[in-house]
C-alpha cells in the first residue's frame, strides 16, 4: 500500500510537466459502462494507460473523490465558461497548481483513512 501511495504521488509530480504522457497516468476506474466498455479498455490498452480498480463499495478510499474532484468543482463552479475547451484548460491548469505538500498531506489523510477502515474490519468509516 505505501508502494502504491508513493507511486500515485509520483504521477501526480509528472502531471505538472507542460507534457503529460499517457504511460504516466494512473485510471481509477470503476466498472461503470464508460470504463468498462470493449472501445475504452481497446484505447487504454493501446496508450498504455495504466488501470487501477476501486475497490467495490469504496469510494472514500479513492482520493479523487475524497479529494480531486471536491476541489475542483469548487474551484470551476463559480466561474462560467464559455465552451469545454476553455473548462479544460483551467481544470488542467488548477490541477496542476496543487502543490506536491498539498497532495502529499491529502496522500496522508487517506492513508490514516485506510488505517481506520482496516481497524474496524473493512466497515465504512465516515471522515
Amino acid at each position: 500500500m505505501v508502494d502504491y501511495f508513493k507511486d500515485t504521488g509520483n504521477r501526480f509530480r509528472n502531471l505538472k510537466k507542460d507534457k503529460i504522457a499517457f504511460r504516466d497516468l494512473l485510471l481509477q476506474m470503476d466498472n461503470a459502462r464508460p470504463h468498462s466498455a470493449v472501445r475504452t479498455q481497446t484505447y487504454l490498452q493501446q496508450t498504455g494507460v495504466q488501470m487501477v480498480k476501486q475497490s467495490p463499495y469504496s469510494p472514500d478510499l479513492n482520493l479523487c473523490d475524497r479529494f480531486l474532484f471536491t476541489r475542483l468543482q469548487e474551484h470551476c463552479k463559480a466561474k462560467e465558461y464559455r465552451n469545454g475547451q476553455e473548462l479544460y484548460i483551467d481544470a488542467k491548469r488548477y490541477l496542476r497548481s496543487l502543490t506536491e505538500t498539498v497532495l502529499l498531506h491529502e496522500l496522508g489523510k487517506l492513508l490514516e483513512h485506510c488505517k481506520a477502515v482496516i481497524r474496524e474490519g473493512g466497515a465504512y468509516v465516515t471522515y
